[in-house]
């Protein structure tokens, strides 16, 4: 996923938010991750919650699944697997 990210914004098909953008999301996930994890700042900085970081890149590149009841009445199989199976 982070590759594909990259090779979108070389393609210049995304833009990087402006500077401001990113250190308020830098100091955003450093709360949120101090808050998650309760543990030393250091420890904190090593720690990320996998689902949601995947899903911030794919809302970045548009790769997102539709999880919804669009799911259930499209494919019922997946839906059944997803629902029962997921993590």
């Amino acid at each position: 996923m982070q590759a594909r990210t990259v090779t979108h914004m070389w393609a210049r098909r995304i833009n990087c938010p402006s500077e401001d953008a990113m250190l308020s999301d830098i100091k955003a996930e450093k709360e949120a991750t101090a808050m998650r994890y309760r543990c030393s700042a250091r420890k904190a900085s090593l720690q990320i919650d996998f689902i949601n970081y995947m899903d911030q890149l794919g809302r970045i590149i548009g790769c997102v699944p539709d999880m919804g009841w669009k799911m259930f009445l499209k494919d019922p199989k997946l839906a059944f697997m997803y629902t029962c199976f997921s993590l």
